[in-house]
């Protein structure tokens, strides 16, 4: 008798292995900061020094493990029992600073649905001329203050769907429960070590990804079928980031697995090219270190950026209005049918 499989792909695993290791990483400076004699710390500037080190690698794990890591799980849940997947992103997502639930609504039903139109809240705001708000504001503003404003909009309007302000507050509360462990254990150590990691994580990990994936693109358009977000393909972004490069690829077929995104890149190369999408060869971190300098014109920062050589120039060529030849078929064997119709 074949038993049926508890996780979908086995791909998956990472994302589980990842998410434990930011857990642990936490528990271990919990316990070092509780029990600083055993780490050696015997001093004020030692102590110090440990928070520092330790607020940037927890920020930086926590800024990859909510929006990277359990994004795949919003997508595509890892479980084939749904109260398996419920749990399982309550326990996910509190060591971020957020509830489940919450991600889930500002990424699946507010920024894919709505992507880069006006009911898209989670992106920069745009200035009168049309270009984005600079990357430190948006990143400094974002999280939890402007998201929060818009989940209370979202959760008390007066045509919410049904049911949809009870889910929230249960989840918020359960959120809460989690999210407060730290402090029943030290207050001190909660806030040097659970929150401004937290912080940290989400303004300038997260924040700066999420401003990087759509900056300088236009909504979708039969002109710019790909204009509407960054695409990078270098290797090292990818291999830590669960493939968060192909960032195109994934809202244009947003069920196809995060494990299956550089194949589905290799049936798009060409209608990609003949598009003119925004294909850069750096990641996501020479992105934000070019557009954080100031001192730069717009433009002069737009030209820091370097465009893959192989997507640099406009590509001559006829395609098939909205499927390059092969890619339905890679979907119909890898993706949802029923998802690719947009």
């Amino acid at each position: 008798m074949c038993r049926k499989r508890i996780l979908r792909n086995k791909a998956d695993a990472h994302c589980l292995i990842f998410h434990g290791v930011a857990l642990l990483a936490y528990g271990s400076a919990f316990w070092i900061y509780l029990h600083p004699q055993r780490a050696h710390i015997d001093g004020l500037w030692s102590m110090t020094a440990f928070i520092a080190a330790s607020v940037i690698m927890l920020g930086w794990v926590s800024g990859i493990d909510v929006p990277v890591n359990f994004h795949n799980h919003s997508h595509k849940p890892l479980f084939t029992v749904p109260w398996l997947n419920r749990w399982v992103g309550r326990l996910w997502t509190f060591s971020g600073g957020w509830p489940s639930f919450f991600f889930e609504h500002a990424h699946v039903t507010v920024h894919h649905a709505n992507l880069l139109g006006r009911g898209d809240w989670t992106l920069p705001y745009r200035r009168p001329d049309g270009s984005f708000e600079s990357q430190a504001r948006y990143s400094l503003t974002h999280w939890p203050w402007r998201f929060g404003r818009y989940f209370w909009r979202d959760f008390t309007a007066s045509d919410r769907p049904p049911g949809l302000a009870s889910k929230a507050l249960r989840e918020f509360l359960i959120f809460l429960a989690l999210w407060s462990i730290p402090f029943w254990i030290n207050i001190r150590m909660a806030l040097l070590l659970w929150v401004l990691p937290q912080w940290f994580g989400n303004v300038l990990i997260s924040g700066a990804g999420m401003y990087l994936q759509h900056a300088g693109c236009v909504p979708k358009s039969t002109e710019h079928p790909y204009g509407h977000s960054n695409i990078s393909l270098s290797p090292v972004l990818n291999f830590t980031m669960f493939n968060v490069g192909y960032h195109a690829h994934h809202h244009e077929y947003s069920r196809v697995h995060w494990a299956q995104l550089p194949r589905l890149h290799e049936h798009m190369k060409r209608k990609l090219n003949v598009q003119r999408a925004r294909v850069f060869r750096v990641g996501y971190y020479s992105m934000s270190s070019t557009l954080a300098r100031a001192w730069l014109s717009a433009e002069a920062r737009d030209a820091r950026i370097p465009r893959h050589p192989e997507f640099a120039t406009d590509a001559a060529g006829v395609i098939e209005p909205f499927e390059l030849a092969g890619t339905r078929d890679y979907l119909n064997r890898h993706g949802e049918p029923r998802e690719i119709a947009r």
